[in-house]
């Protein structure tokens, strides 16, 4: 094997899932992972492991079940959180040999729990995306922010949006222990009725930052367009032109990918 050849091949961790009470224990080896920091606890939100199939089956449920694995990462060992009944996974075959992939999916749930606590008169929660998009591109990015809100953006927007997400800590990106990965993962936080990504947006045009593009025959029509609510009522919402509707990334991990997951109940 080639120096080349060698450069190429994947680096393995260790992933184990131990129970103790029950004399259980059983590993895979995963290539990828990422994670979100909780207080003291890691949650993952994506993962690809392989191995034997019994084995790389049951490590998926115990992920989707919640349960806690470990990582062995270089001689450190590292505890991981799996969130329950919240991942879409893929199952790969090549004879005794199979990978699982499981990201995890936006909480629904957790929007109809901060409707509830509205109600209830105490405050809201933040809601969290987790957005999966090409390594390193913005463009992709943008494009997932724009599907995970409902606020109007155009590309335009872009830089200017971004950089205050990230500025506001509204936007992070997610750790990720991999030594090829192709994507990155991005941890969007939006308050109620996002309110908080409104505010960007509006102060962005009140303060120059950005402006909306485009003709109007009527002398000094945006003169006083300032924010997205008055831009909406002047022009209507058809003007706003989407980005897009992609809900996983246009460069998936080597070998399989994030694409085509299949929603598990």
């Amino acid at each position: 094997m080639g120096m080349n050849d060698q450069k190429n091949i994947p680096q393995l961790w260790e992933l184990t899932y131990k129970d103790i009470d029950n004399d259980i224990r059983f590993s895979v080896y995963a290539d990828t992972l990422a994670y979100d920091c909780e207080g003291d606890r890691k949650l993952l939100t994506a993962v690809r492991f392989g191995g034997y199939p019994e084995q790389v089956r049951a490590m998926a449920d115990v992920i989707y079940g919640g349960g806690e694995v470990c990582l062995d990462c270089d001689g450190t060992r590292l505890f991981f959180q799996g969130l329950p009944k919240r991942y879409r996974w893929l199952f790969t075959n090549d004879g005794l040999y199979m990978e699982a992939t499981l990201v995890l999916e936006n909480d629904l749930q957790q929007v109809e729990e901060n409707d509830q606590e509205n109600a209830a008169g105490k405050a809201p929660l933040w809601r969290t995306a987790y957005l999966y998009c090409e390594k390193d591109s913005a463009e992709r990015l943008f494009e997932q922010i724009d599907t995970a809100v409902s606020v109007p953006l155009i590309p335009e927007f872009r830089d200017y949006v971004i950089a205050e997400m990230k500025r506001r800590n509204y936007l992070a990106k997610l750790e990720m222990i991999s030594s090829h990965a192709q994507f990155d993962v991005w941890k969007l936080l939006m308050s109620k009725d996002e309110q908080n990504i409104i505010e960007i947006v509006e102060h962005g045009l009140e303060t120059g930052p950005i402006a909306i593009p485009g003709e109007c025959t009527e002398a000094n029509a945006f003169e006083k367009v300032t924010s997205v609510s008055a831009y909406l009522n002047r022009f209507g919402k058809m003007n706003i032109i989407p980005l897009g509707s992609h809900q996983f990334p246009a460069s998936e991990p080597p070998g399989n990918g994030i694409f085509h997951l299949q929603s598990h109940h």
